[in-house]
C-alpha cells in the first residue's frame, strides 16, 4: 500500500445472506476510503490500543443507491515497525450487557391485505429480536378476527427478558411479522413484516442520557 495518503485506495465491504440449500445472497456493500481511516504506529497498537467507537455506513445494493441497510465498522490502519511484523487481534469487542425487559402493548392491525386468493381468517403477530435460538424463541399473539381478520385487536402485554447493550448504538431491532392462520393452522401465509429500532427505546447509553431516545407516546 502506498504510504502517501492520497494514494491508498477505497476498502470494500460486501453483505451476503447465507442459504443452507442455495446460493448465498447479496443484500448490499458499502466502501470506505482508507483516506479517512485514522493510523498508528504498531508500538501504539501494541501498548494499551482501544478500538475507536463504530460508525454506521449505509449498504446498497448499486453504486449511488442506499436504502439496503447499514453496516456498523471501526477501522484503524496499523503501520508495521518491520515488514513481516506480525499484528496480534485486537481485544474482544463485545459490548457490556445488561439485564432488561422489553414490553409490548400490542392493540391491533388494520386495513390487512390477503396473500393470493384466500381470504383473511385468523392473523397473529410474532415478535423476534437478536439471533433466534432454543433459548430465544420468537414470541407470538394469538390469533384474532374481532372485529374484522382485516382489522383485528388483540389488546396483548407481552414482556421479554433480553440483553441489551450499554451503548444505546449497538442495540438491535424488535422485528415484527404478521401472519395469518388458514386451514386449521397448517398454513400459515406471512402477510408482511416491520422493524422497530430499539436505539430510541432507552433512556440511557453508557450510564448518561441518550440524546435520541423518545419517550412512549411522542412518535
Amino acid at each position: 500500500m502506498s504510504q502517501e495518503r492520497t494514494h491508498q485506495p477505497r476498502i470494500g465491504f460486501q453483505v451476503y445472506d447465507w442459504d443452507r440449500w442455495a446460493k448465498d445472497d447479496f443484500v448490499g456493500g458499502a466502501t470506505i476510503s482508507l483516506q479517512d481511516v485514522t493510523i498508528i504506529a504498531s508500538s501504539d497498537y501494541t501498548a494499551g490500543y482501544a478500538v475507536p467507537k463504530p460508525t454506521w455506513y449505509n449498504l446498497s445494493y448499486e453504486e449511488g443507491k442506499g436504502g439496503e441497510g447499514q453496516l456498523l465498522v471501526s477501522c484503524t490502519l496499523v503501520a508495521k515497525d518491520f515488514p513481516d511484523q506480525v499484528i496480534d487481534p485486537p481485544t474482544s469487542i463485545k459490548p457490556k450487557m445488561q439485564e432488561k425487559f422489553l414490553e409490548i402493548i400490542c392493540l391491533g392491525l388494520r386495513d390487512l391485505s390477503p396473500i393470493g386468493f384466500m381470504p383473511l381468517h385468523m392473523p397473529f403477530l410474532q415478535f423476534d429480536i437478536g439471533e433466534v435460538s432454543s433459548s430465544n424463541r420468537p414470541k407470538k399473539t394469538g390469533g384474532s378476527s374481532k372485529p374484522t381478520p382485516a382489522n383485528p385487536n388483540f389488546l396483548e402485554r407481552i414482556l421479554i427478558p433480553i440483553q441489551l447493550p450499554e451503548d444505546a448504538q449497538f442495540a438491535p431491532r424488535l422485528n415484527l411479522s404478521v401472519f395469518d392462520t388458514l386451514l386449521g393452522g397448517f398454513h400459515k401465509p406471512l402477510l408482511g413484516t416491520c422493524s422497530i429500532d430499539l436505539t430510541t427505546k432507552l433512556p440511557f447509553s453508557n450510564g448518561v442520557e441518550n440524546p435520541v431516545y423518545v419517550a412512549p407516546g411522542l412518535i
